[in-house]
This record gives structure tokens, sequence and C-alpha cells, in this order.
């Protein structure tokens, strides 16, 4: 028995020897392969074909447009072209799909929410690497791509409320007029965010343009500064300076997120840099390029103070180049 138990061993151990060294030589073989495709990625974006995909032809699109390039052609070895979805109105975009997947692209660059959309929707089959930028609330663009790279327009709620304590101090109240369909998780985190500063958010929900001004005139007692943000309901031209106009006779300075705020009257405005933005964006393309992981990143931006309503109004404001904080032009 003892001598059949060691038969049954021997030839067990026998029969898996060979099958252990062909698993074995699989193995190597995989690892070789693997080794020669990371060669040929290495190889390709060592001298990158990048496709630049612009939402339509507006001056922030071109500035960011101008200092992706002149960044990237630092690189003489790299390849860009740009198309323009304004030339594809007339035609099929299935046209401009096949124009980038036989193109020889290994990096496709979407500048605005069109072009992001399509590049992730409709370009399903170009292979290489996407990265989006100029995108406001890209979340809403790429519902299921929220690992996306690239630069949203959004400035972090968290960094706006850490430059207005410190650009006007003794902050206690401060409204904020929102749509909650739209700004909901925004207006929460900065109730969150301000009261670790001591500043006390009021929310001043609003469901239809109509309701601004009710909203307003029940508010201007209790706030000191009145905060509007990006908002499909509150955003336009002839409201905003409405809401200007009254808040500047209540006595209430306005917070603006652009360059119309501040040319209206806003105490302070966050005025994205489209160009910087631009070169940020190469910078990332830079960091794909060495085989860095690709990530998103804030958009560039300023911050001004208009010193007249800043003495119109009798108010204290700090002016340094701390956090990018100016007097505007």
């Amino acid at each position: 028995m003892i001598h059949r138990m060691m038969q049954n061993r021997y030839f067990f151990n026998f029969r898996r020897v060979p099958l252990f060294f062909c698993r074995l030589w699989i193995y190597l073989m995989l690892c070789i392969l693997v080794f020669e495709a990371d060669a040929l990625t290495a190889q390709e974006i060592a001298f990158p074909k990048i496709a630049v995909i612009v939402s339509m032809n507006i001056k922030p699109y071109l500035e960011a447009l101008k200092g992706f390039k002149d960044t990237l052609f630092e690189r003489p070895e790299t390849e860009i072209q740009s198309f323009f979805l304004d030339e594809f109105q007339h035609k099929r975009q299935e046209d401009l799909i096949k124009n980038l997947s036989q193109g020889g692209f290994n990096i496709f660059i979407a500048i605005g929410p069109e072009a992001t959309r399509l590049i992730w929707t409709e370009g399903s089959e170009l292979t290489g690497t996407k990265l989006f930028t100029m995108v406001l609330n890209p979340d809403a663009v790429l519902p299921q791509n929220k690992d996306a790279c690239g630069i949203a327009l959004n400035i972090s709620v968290e960094k706006q409320v850490q430059i207005l304590a410190y650009a006007i101090p003794n902050i206690h109240k401060m409204g904020l007029l929102y749509d909650p369909k739209y700004n909901a998780a925004f207006a929460n985190l900065a109730v969150s965010s301000a009261a670790s500063y001591g500043i006390r958010i009021i929310p001043l929900e609003i469901s239809s343009k109509k309701q601004i001004p009710i909203v307003l005139k029940s508010h201007w007692e209790s706030i000191d500064l009145l905060w509007l943000i990006p908002d499909r309901t509150v955003i336009s031209e002839s409201i905003v300076r409405y809401i200007i106009k009254e808040a500047m006779s209540n006595e209430v300075a306005v917070i603006g997120y652009n360059r119309f705020f501040y040319e209206s009257g806003a105490i302070i405005v966050f005025v994205l840099d489209y160009r910087r933005i631009g070169i940020k964006t190469a910078r990332l393309v830079q960091g794909i390029i060495s085989g860095e992981p690709c990530r998103q990143a804030d958009p560039e931006f300023y911050t001004w103070i208009n010193e007249n309503v800043q003495k119109k109004l009798g108010m204290k404001t700090l002016k340094n180049k701390v956090m990018g904080i100016e007097i505007g032009p």
C-alpha cells in the first residue's frame, strides 16, 4: 500500500511538472507582450499628435486655444491640429469623427461643452487620451464620466469662501441668490464652508425670475453682502443690472463672477483667465506625455476688487496679491 501511495505521488508530480513550465512560459510571453505594448505607447507619446476640437469660434475659447498652443509649441516634436465645430454645422458630425479617428491622433482636447460632449459620446471609437477644458459643470455634460480628466470653469466653493472671508473682513451675513433646481449642492457647501469663518450664509431660494424682486425686498435689511453665482434662473444681463442697482440703493455690496459684474457695480468678482486656463491645459497634456496620470484641475482666475464701489459703500477691503486679490482695472 505504501508502495502504491508513493507511486501515485510520483505520477502526480511527474504529470504536473510540464504543466508548471507551460504556465511559466505563457506568463513570460505575456510579460514580453505587455512590455512591448508599453514601449510602443511610450514611443507614440514621445511624438504626440494632438487634435483640438473647439465648440465655437468665440473669444474665450480662442484665448484658451492660444495659451494651449503657445505652451505646447515649446515642444517642436508636438503636432497640433484644430477643428471648429462651427465649420461642421452643414456637414455630418460623423465626418469629423471619421477624420479624427483616421488622423493618427493619440491625444484629443475638447474646448467647451459641445466639443466635450461630442468627443465622449459620439467619439467613443476614438482611441487615445481624452481631455476637456473650459466646461462649466462637467458632471452635467458627462454624467457617466465623472472621473474624466480636464479643467472645469467651476471655482471651488471652499476657495471662493476663503477669498471672500479674507478680502472683506467682518462679514457676518451674506445672502446667496440661487435656484435649488440647479445649485442646491453649491448652496449647502457654501453654508458649511462659510460657517468655519464665522460667516452666516442666508439662502435666498427662487424658482423663477419673477420671484427675484420679492425675495430680495424681504431680505435687504438682513444681509451685508449679496452673492450671485452662475445660475440658469438668475443669469441675465438685465436682471444682473437690476439686482446690483437695487443692492446699491440698499447699501448692500454684490459679489459676482465675471467682468460684466465688475463693470455693472459689483464690489468683488471672480474673473476667469482663459489664456492661463489654456496654458494649464497644456501643462496637463505635458504631464500625460511624460507618463503622469490624468487628473482634473481647478481653473485659473483673478479676484478683482472694485475700489469705486468700495469707497461709495464705505466698506473695508484688503487689496493685495494674496490669493490673487487685486484692484480691478
